[in-house]
């Protein structure tokens, strides 16, 4: 005897449809990984502008030296080397926030509600510390501090978006 399945139904076992899964099923999981995927890039871009909003803001409370070269990495380490540490921590609360905001819009917007995106966006956040703090020098205790604000604000932000 040969189980009969909707046409639409491929049970091969090989990433095809489930036994019993309809197309409408297979449309809504599409659905639902898309509206993911779109958080997840809602969350890394709203947390680059809240990151560069807040750096902006340190800025005014710390400008830098008028006629400083930002292309020229001898120029910031001997400027990073003349501010005060409050400042460079400064930093990393621009990265914490972004991050807590990035975790949190992509959690809200994800389907259903999820820590795993807002996550996502803390580590591809990281990432991008990451690549920032390889370019341009910084001191030692900020690779450590710098980098462990990342998932710990994402996740946060998750959480106050209701993910779970």
């Amino acid at each position: 005897m040969i189980a009969e399945f909707p046409l639409e139904v491929q049970p091969d076992g090989f990433g095809g449809a489930a036994a019993g899964e309809t197309a409408r099923d297979r449309a809504a999981t599409l659905r639902r990984m898309l509206r993911t995927v779109l958080a997840v890039v809602a969350g890394v871009v709203a947390g680059g502008i809240v990151v560069a909003l807040v750096q902006q803001l340190g800025h005014l409370i710390w400008p830098p030296p008028a006629g400083l070269d930002v292309t020229d990495p001898e120029a910031i380490e001997a400027y990073l080397e003349s501010v005060p540490a409050a400042a460079i921590l400064f930093v990393a609360l621009a990265w914490a926030v972004g991050s807590l905001a990035g975790g949190w819009i992509a959690a809200r917007i994800s389907s259903p509600c999820s820590l795993s995106a807002a996550l996502i966006v803390g580590g591809v956040l990281m990432a991008f510390g990451l690549l920032n703090l390889i370019s341009i020098p910084h001191p030692i205790w900020f690779w450590v501090v710098g980098l462990a604000v990342f998932l710990p604000a994402a996740y946060a932000g998750g959480r106050l978006a209701g993910g779970t």
